[in-house]
């Protein structure tokens, strides 16, 4: 499921994971229970939003609260630079 950066900051006990940066894909859909809980909402950031769309649609399956980010992080780059 995609959300809207402002949308997901609307959300109780949140927390935001960059798939870049603080874990791979890979790892997150193995090893998903060393990395999440059922009662957190997740939010997960890539480059474009692809790779953490799909990795959001997998772990939904499995039962845990994750979103990915629309348009990934260069909508935001780009959402800034149209508000500057």
């Amino acid at each position: 499921m995609e959300i809207e950066y402002d949308n997901f900051l609307k959300l109780d006990n949140r927390k935001i994971i960059d798939l870049t940066k603080d874990v791979s894909f890979d790892k997150l859909i193995l090893y998903p229970k060393k990395y999440l809980n059922n009662d957190t909402n997740y939010l997960l950031i890539c480059e474009r939003g692809i790779k953490s769309k799909k990795t959001a649609e997998i772990l939904r399956r499995f039962g845990y609260k994750v979103y990915s980010l629309k348009g990934g992080r260069k909508k935001i780059m780009v959402d800034k630079m149209k508000d500057s």
